[in-house]
């Protein structure tokens, strides 16, 4: 279809929005969606979802540029459906026609998908990330949060993670979790607890990130708890960033979804200063202590004694 190949031409490049899991990506994915010129993708490399075309195998797979080349294709092939007009989102959507309403709304879903900057938010995506801004887009932000912080969450949620998905991918393991070979193959051999888990990942997560923040200056580095104690202002940054303009609407959800009293918290409604400091009341002292020892090499690069 030469319609499609030339519309897809024409399609804004995504924003990619990343970090560990429990990080804050969706919230921020979320206000971005706000905007009257964007629209929202939730974590295309979560195979815990049932998509057509998926490639991905292994939670938070890795892509890299050295990975067999029919692989790679189908990679950029299966994300590139998720924000330009290729032929099966034509023939998906031209199935639903069944006259001029539906016509019309068959043409509704190409021109949105011309016309708004799609947000791509997924953490999963993280160890991608290097091939996602070469092929996909420059447009990456990552959110980093203190380790305590993100292991509560992952503790909350009863979240755990499957180290042997890691040792399957060589590559990964090549390229980033050499240092961490063993403790993975510890973990992936031996049950821990979700509080280890948690702390194994944000180490690995979070080591390599001092390696993208060197090596990629044009990308935005975020800070939750920044964004906590002063969600205006560092939203401001955020949209000042990807040059998309804060309005009215963007605003009003801002104060909305971060002032929220007692009693009226949801998943994306807070008292956002008082969610910085949350994981003391769900951790007790031992797990802070352990996740404070063990991950100190690289907190240290990102937080000070005080944020403990």
């Amino acid at each position: 279809m030469y319609f499609c190949s030339k519309l897809s031409l024409m399609v804004k490049k995504p924003i990619i929005i990343s970090g560990s899991p429990r990080s804050g990506s969706t919230w921020i994915g979320r206000v971005l969606e706000v905007h009257p010129d964007t629209r929202y993708v939730h974590e295309p490399f979560n195979i815990g979802i049932e998509r057509e075309r998926s490639p991905f195998k292994y939670w938070m797979e890795g892509v890299f540029v050295n990975q067999n080349l029919t692989h790679l294709n189908q990679v950029e092939k299966y994300l590139k459906g998720f924000y330009t007009i290729d032929k099966p989102l034509v023939r998906q959507e031209f199935k639903k026609v069944k006259g001029w309403r539906t016509l019309k709304d068959f043409l509704w879903v190409l021109k949105e998908r011309i016309r708004l900057t799609t947000i791509i938010k997924d953490p999963i995506a993280f160890f991608a990330l290097e091939w996602l801004s070469e092929n996909i887009s420059n447009k990456v932000i990552i959110t980093i949060r203190h380790p305590a912080a993100v292991v509560a969450s992952l503790k909350q949620k009863k979240w755990g993670y499957d180290f042997s998905q890691m040792l399957k991918q060589p590559e990964l393991m090549n390229r980033f979790l050499k240092p961490f070979k063993n403790e993975i193959e510890l973990f992936s051999k031996t049950e821990k607890s979700l509080v280890e888990q948690g702390a194994l990942l944000w180490k690995c997560v979070y080591a390599v990130n001092i390696e993208l923040m060197k090596s990629h200056e044009d990308w935005l580095f975020v800070k939750n708890e920044e964004l906590s104690l002063n969600p205006m202002g560092e939203f401001k940054k955020v949209f000042k960033f990807l040059e998309i303009p804060f309005d009215e609407s963007v605003i009003e959800y801002v104060k909305k979804t971060t002032t929220a009293k007692s009693g009226e918290e949801s998943l994306l409604v807070r008292d956002s200063k008082k969610n910085v400091d949350k994981w003391k009341s769900i951790l007790n002292q031992e797990e802070i202590s352990f996740v404070k020892e063990y991950t100190k090499d690289i907190w240290k690069k990102y937080y000070t004694e005080k944020d403990w």
